[in-house]
């Protein structure tokens, strides 16, 4: 979140007003996610509202953040990447 915010600050020709107005926008969407007795992480009821998330999630790790899916949707995902992923593997040498 710090990363992001020294980028907004950096970001050329960008309205100050409409600057701190996202900022404040932005910044006041984040909730803390608490975990539970058994070291799940529970997410927010309005997050889970607003993404239609119900029961399990698949957490998938993006470098420097987590995205969160349902997982039939996560699979479609997966699966309409998959020739791309393969390309650049390749190009990787992975």
């Amino acid at each position: 979140m710090q990363r992001l915010g020294a980028e907004l600050d950096a970001l050329p020709g960008l309205d100050p007003l409409a600057r701190r107005s996202f900022k404040r926008q932005f910044f006041s969407k984040a909730q803390h996610c608490p975990m539970d007795k058994q070291g799940r992480l529970v997410l927010p009821a309005e997050l889970c509202s607003d993404l239609s998330l119900k029961g399990e999630v698949v957490l998938v790790g993006g470098g420097a953040r987590i995205e969160v899916w349902a997982p039939g949707e996560w699979e479609s995902v997966c699966a309409a990447e998959k020739e791309a992923f393969s390309d650049i593997a390749d190009k990787l040498g992975l």
